[in-house]
């Protein structure tokens, strides 16, 4: 099983976290989230996007 985080245009920072909170948890190879942020010109500015 995967997942994607896709936009046309390049991510700034990101920061992952595979959520190894429990036992269950660590034994889960989809168990994770990632945040982005996702620079946008002005109005917008930087849009923070997160998966999990």
């Amino acid at each position: 099983m995967g997942a994607v985080l896709a936009a046309r245009r390049s991510f700034g920072r990101r920061v992952p976290d595979t959520l190894e909170v429990t036992e269950r948890t660590v034994h889960t190879d989809w168990c994770g989230v990632l945040a982005a942020e996702l620079p946008l010109p002005e109005p917008l500015g930087a849009v923070l996007l997160v998966h999990h």
